[in-house]
């Protein structure tokens, strides 16, 4: 879930700065994990920063950004598995860019967008 601050809509560039308030995910039955878990943002208490920029070119929009995203991974490995008698956390902040150097059309389709970026 992310906190937006106010942009001018429609307008030909648009910028705003935004923040991660929630960020959590949990898996409950893996072979490898009794638990395995991924948290961050501002409701956890880890400042998650970022901004956005929309630039409006011949009808298509260019989108860039960036999230300073702090994050918690927690992990404990299955009595079963490899990892079996490990467990762990650790806390970090990674920079995750959005649309770093690609520009998509707005009327391109999601297999020709995946394609773009390599998915």
């Amino acid at each position: 879930m992310m906190e937006w601050a106010p942009r001018t809509a429609y307008a030909p560039v648009q910028s705003a700065t935004a923040d991660v308030f929630r960020f959590f995910g949990q898996t409950f039955s893996h072979p490898q994990f009794d638990l395995l878990r991924v948290a961050g943002g501002n409701d956890f208490g880890m400042p998650s920063p970022g901004q956005i920029q929309l630039v409006q070119t011949a009808g298509s929009w260019a989108v860039s950004g960036y999230f300073d995203l702090t994050h918690r991974i927690d992990f404990v490995g299955s009595s079963t598995g490899s990892l079996a008698g490990y467990s762990g956390s650790t806390t970090v902040q990674r920079r995750f860019e959005i649309c770093p150097q690609t520009v998509a059309d707005e009327d391109m389709s999601w297999s020709q967008i995946k394609a773009i970026y390599g998915g």
